[in-house]
């Protein structure tokens, strides 16, 4: 009985993994998640500024932040946005951390 139940909770934990990720164009994992990739890039030139802003999940339950490239550029007090990338923390879907980092001048 015992085992019926663990494997239950571990299937099901599997299973919730992916409701709490990001699911981008970039490898993830169902353990752990730890990548960047960019989200535009029009233009190729990389500025002296970097600024980043971030948003959590947990559980999938709660989900919190503002990372936006707006507050992004605003933390890196840049006026003119050259490049913009992304990076993702994910921890068994229990813990998800999605930032956006950008760099200008």
């Amino acid at each position: 009985m015992r085992y019926a139940i663990l494997t239950l909770l571990l299937t099901s934990c599997l299973g919730l993994a992916g409701c709490s990720s990001f699911t981008g164009a970039f490898p993830s994992g169902v353990i752990y998640t730890a990548t960047k990739a960019p989200l535009d890039f029009t233009r190729t030139t990389i500025g002296p500024k970097e600024g980043a802003a971030s948003a959590i999940g947990i559980l999938g339950i709660v989900a919190t932040g503002d990372a936006s490239i707006r507050n992004a550029a605003a933390n890196g007090n840049i006026r003119n946005v050259t490049s913009v990338d992304y990076e993702v923390l994910n921890i068994l879907g229990v813990y998800t951390k999605f930032t956006v980092l950008v760099t200008g001048d």
